[in-house]
């Protein structure tokens, strides 16, 4: 099975809301991460992770269950498609401002 299409809106709708709220994101990132790390590559990595955490979360109470391989690869061909407007709204958010 493929997810289903109010599924697949809620994902988007997800990385959208995720993109518009950045700035809390790379904040909390900046209190997080290690000194010796690349802020922008940890935002990202939490960013992506938290989506996908959600979706997955949301996606199990709603079913009872968890994705199904199929599922899955739809879930990551949507994440794949949306990943690079969420890395421009990081690297946007944390460009030095004159």
């Amino acid at each position: 099975m493929i997810l289903g299409v109010q599924d697949r809106k809620e994902l988007e709708s997800n990385v959208k809301s995720t993109i518009r709220q950045i700035k809390l994101w790379t904040d909390l990132a900046r209190r997080l991460i290690p000194s010796q790390g690349d802020v922008g590559e940890f935002t990202y990595g939490l960013v992506c992770g938290m989506i996908i955490g959600g979706f997955t979360e949301r996606f199990v109470a709603k079913n009872g269950r968890q994705p199904d391989r199929d599922e899955m690869a739809d879930l990551f061909l949507v994440i794949r498609n949306q990943m690079p407007a969420v890395r421009r709204a990081v690297l946007r958010e944390l460009e030095p401002r004159e």
